[in-house]
């Protein structure tokens, strides 16, 4: 191996958002459950922003540095 950890690598940046998303949903039903809106919306933008993360970075961030 090269030396790099696993979440410094694309799979395990990935992976990070992935975890993000699952935390974020159980934040969603425990919003529901306790019918709180602040923490649904929190863990709605909280899907949002991890689902965006590999494409901005592919498509905006890559582009600009070519």
């Amino acid at each position: 191996m090269n030396g790099q950890k696993f979440f410094e690598t694309k799979a395990g940046k990935l992976t990070i958002a992935f975890i993000a998303i699952m935390l974020a949903f159980a934040l969603i039903v425990v919003g529901l459950n306790i019918e709180n809106s602040i923490i649904y919306t929190a863990g709605f933008f909280i899907i949002i922003l991890s689902m965006l993360y590999s494409p901005v970075k592919t498509h905006i961030k890559f582009k600009k540095r070519k």
